[in-house]
């Protein structure tokens, strides 16, 4: 984000997905490897935000569109 806002870019998208854990594979794969229903119960809710309200901050110093 620093270098990208050094090179004059006004927006920063994140794709979608880019902050997950764990990844849609992990949560949606059984025991045995077979697909089954994604089960996001375990997914780490409070890294993500942090990580989420950090990006959010960055962005804000760096006069980003966040």
């Amino acid at each position: 984000m620093r270098q990208a806002a050094g090179a004059g870019t006004r927006l920063v998208q994140f794709p979608e997905g880019a902050l997950v854990h764990p990844d849609k594979r992990v949560v949606a794969t059984g025991p045995d490897g077979t697909r089954v229903p994604a089960d996001w119960a375990g997914a780490a809710w409070g890294v993500l935000r942090e990580e989420a309200e950090r990006i959010a901050a960055l962005a804000g110093e760096l006069g980003l569109w966040k």
